[in-house]
């Protein structure tokens, strides 16, 4: 982690969906029974808790009551669960605790119905309430740490995600990186990102930093910088494009040969020739794999993006429509969405930044 610290403190010194589920009453007519928690469209803490509360009206008996937390909701995988008896009711109320062991990353639904009829009964549903569990994304950081790569802040980097709309600037942008974020000394004191927070966007000659865990280059196909040429062909596992053209631009790669564990080995991205200024890039990996050929899954969060799966994450969907943007821009460079490891763009600075 402190060799990782180190490549990205020397990095930055380079120059510079889904409606509501829940069923309410009709006018005029009393709601028989409501969920107080969890709240529709709520985010469930990555611990997985989660503190049951139904509050039954009048008539509305406990033992008439059946209530399912259904999987994967929304999913061809759903499937409901009889929780039913682990509620215990008092005057009315209901309340029970649900832990991660009970849950599975997504969408799930808690469903409260009311059992009626005799031998042929049916449930009447009286409401429900759909909530999201994302375990492997740390909400307190998302705001200033890209989800994307949660092995160290600022990963992946460069990274527009590390920038804010700024219609001053020639490119449009402008970085925006938080102090908390940046690498810190022994002390504990960050890297002040006041110059960096100047700049339109990043420099031309940057290398690209992200962890891809347990990457083997050599099995994966990956560039070295004795064959960079490759890197343009049409089935490079690792391709940086301008966003502009759709044109790759030629670079190769290498791992943090000074990392203490492979564990902590940063995977390098190295441009082959200087990046325009002022243009943006994207960056797309598919097919990587470890040393014995087994293709390495995508992290959870590239996945939300990827697969489309929604959450109630407002740090997370905010950047929905600008990733569905750039996988438009990667299919019209002939690389489809399914098979991508990961993907992210970034801003070259001006060459007004630059002077």
């Amino acid at each position: 982690m402190r060799r990782i610290t180190k490549v990205l403190a020397a990095v930055m010194a380079l120059p510079l969906l889904i409606g509501s589920s829940t069923v309410a009453a009709t006018p005029g007519q009393r709601q028989r029974a409501e969920i107080i928690s969890p709240a529709p469209h709520s985010q469930v803490d990555r611990s997985g808790s989660v503190d049951v509360v139904i509050e039954l009206g009048p008539g509305v008996r406990p033992s008439k009551v059946v209530v399912q937390l259904v999987l994967r909701h929304g999913t061809a995988r759903a499937r409901a669960v009889d929780i039913t008896r682990r509620l215990t009711f008092t005057a009315g109320r209901g309340a029970a605790m649900l832990t991660g062991a009970d849950l599975v990353p997504g969408l799930s639904e808690l469903r409260v119905s009311r059992r009626s009829g005799g031998r042929r009964a049916h449930l009447r549903l009286l409401d429900s309430s759909v909530f999201s569990w994302e375990p492997a994304l740390d909400a307190a950081t998302a705001t200033r740490c890209d989800v994307l790569d949660p092995k160290r802040c600022l990963l992946p980097f460069p990274n527009d995600f590390y920038t804010v709309r700024d219609a001053a600037t020639d490119t449009g942008r402008r970085v925006h990186l938080a102090e908390e974020s940046m690498p810190a000394n022994a002390e504990g004191v960050h890297i002040d990102p006041t110059e960096w927070n100047r700049n339109d966007g990043f420099s031309p000659g940057t290398p690209i930093l992200t962890h891809v865990p347990g990457v083997d280059l050599r099995a994966t196909g990956a560039v070295p910088i004795t064959d960079i040429e490759r890197s343009l062909d049409r089935r490079a596992p690792v391709v940086l494009i301008d966003a502009s053209t759709g044109q790759r631009h030629p670079i190769w790669t290498e791992l943090d040969s000074l990392a203490p564990s492979r564990d902590t080995q940063v995977l390098f991205v190295r441009p082959a020739v200087n990046l325009e200024e002022g243009h943006r890039y994207i960056v797309a990996m598919r097919r990587m794999r470890r040393a014995d050929g087994t293709v390495i899954a995508p992290r959870r969060a590239f996945r939300l993006y990827r697969d489309r799966i929604p959450t109630f994450l407002p740090a997370v969907e905010r950047r929905r429509p600008h990733m569905e943007q750039l996988f438009r821009s990667l299919r019209h460079a002939d690389i489809a969405r399914r098979g991508l490891y990961a993907a992210w763009d970034f801003t070259v600075a001006s060459q007004r930044s630059l002077s």
